[in-house]
């Protein structure tokens, strides 16, 4: 994916959460990714009680084409940015228009 949109190869070894397909409020058609990366390794502890290693980043991105135009929004935040700012960033990836 990062390929065709033009974004850092190493989104790719990240988790998808969530795709899904919107229409903007210009009338555009939207996809947005929910992505995120957990460290390769955790305390024992961490994984013990949780069962694997939580998420350390969360990458929204939402992209919009047409013929051979594509403009993407990328939106990216620590575990804690995202603990406390989860809704407003995705509301903010909502407000996205591609001029």
């Amino acid at each position: 994916m990062s390929k065709q949109l033009g974004l850092d190869k190493a989104l790719d070894t990240y988790d998808m959460i969530n795709a899904a397909r919107r229409k903007g409020k210009n009338g555009g058609l939207y996809y947005d990714f929910d992505l995120a990366s957990a460290p390769k390794t955790c305390s024992r502890e961490t994984e013990m009680v949780s069962g694997t290693c939580p998420y350390d980043q969360v990458v929204l991105l939402s992209a919009w084409a047409s013929g051979s135009d594509i403009k993407v929004l990328q939106i990216k935040a620590t575990a804690k940015q995202w603990k406390v700012n989860g809704p407003l960033l995705k509301s903010l990836r909502q407000s996205f228009i591609a001029a």
